[in-house]
C-alpha cells in the first residue's frame, strides 16, 4: 500500500468520522428543537383564551414557530446531505481497501 493511499484512507476515514458525530449532534439537535417546537404549541394552545392584547404574543409565536419549523426543515436537509456524504464515504472506503492488495 503507497503512502499516497494510505493518506487518501486516513483522510476520508477523518471525514467519515465527522460526519457521523455530526450526524449524532444533528440527532440531538433535531430532539430538543422538537421538544422546543412541542413547547411552543403548548404555549399557543394555552393563550388562545386569553384576551385581544395575547393576540400580538400568539402572532409573534406563530412567527417564531415558523422560524422553528424552517430551522427543522433544514436540518432534515442537512442530515440527508451528510447521510449521503457518509454513505459515499463508506462506499469509497470499500472500494480503496479492496483495491489495495
Amino acid at each position: 500500500m503507497s503512502r499516497e493511499t494510505s493518506a487518501r484512507e486516513h483522510s476520508s476515514d477523518d471525514v467519515l468520522d465527522t460526519a457521523v458525530r455530526a450526524r449524532a449532534r444533528l440527532s440531538r439537535i433535531r430532539r430538543d428543537l422538537e421538544g422546543i417546537r412541542r413547547a411552543g404549541a403548548v404555549l399557543a394552545v394555552a393563550t388562545a383564551w386569553r384576551a385581544r392584547a395575547a393576540d400580538a404574543y400568539r402572532e409573534g409565536l406563530a412567527s417564531w414557530r415558523d422560524r422553528l419549523d424552517e430551522s427543522a426543515a433544514h436540518l432534515e436537509a442537512f442530515d440527508d446531505e451528510l447521510r449521503s456524504v457518509v454513505a459515499r464515504l463508506e462506499m469509497q472506503g470499500e472500494l480503496i481497501r479492496r483495491s489495495v492488495p
